[in-house]
């Protein structure tokens, strides 16, 4: 599972995500962060089974963080690919490939939002959806 934590400012100081990974026994991936004094947002995801989602969502939102689910870090508009390819070398963990007809395939477990073939590709068929 995927999700975007949204902290106000009066919790960016606050060990809030440190909790949630004691509280419940998992690893969670930091795949983004942006905090600072003002603000954090964090887009994570971890193995936790699905009986406990709502059980995460609802110990974040009651500490007042706002969270979003993602079911896609990336977006792909299959009408403006060209299947070109000029995307498949930049990304870093190989969530990118070339099938054996030669269009593009997307492994959206393997994407960590890097961004590098959103700005590779030529006809801007790709977008990040955590921005």
């Amino acid at each position: 599972m995927r999700f975007k934590l949204t902290f106000p400012k009066e919790l960016a100081d606050k060990p809030v995500f440190s909790e949630a990974i004691l509280r419940f026994h998992r690893p969670f991936n930091i795949i983004e962060a942006d905090v600072d004094a003002e603000k954090g947002v964090i887009v994570a995801s971890t193995d936790l089974p699905e009986d406990d989602v709502m059980e995460l969502v609802k110990f974040f939102e009651e500490r007042g963080v706002r969270v979003e689910l993602l079911a896609k870090l990336l977006e792909v508009d299959l009408e403006k690919c060209i299947s070109c390819g000029a995307c498949v070398s930049l990304c870093p963990v190989e969530a990118i490939s070339i099938a054996r007809d030669w269009s593009v395939v997307f492994d959206e477990e393997k994407c960590v939002a890097c961004g590098l073939c959103v700005n590779a590709c030529p006809v801007r068929a790709l977008k990040l959806s955590i921005h």
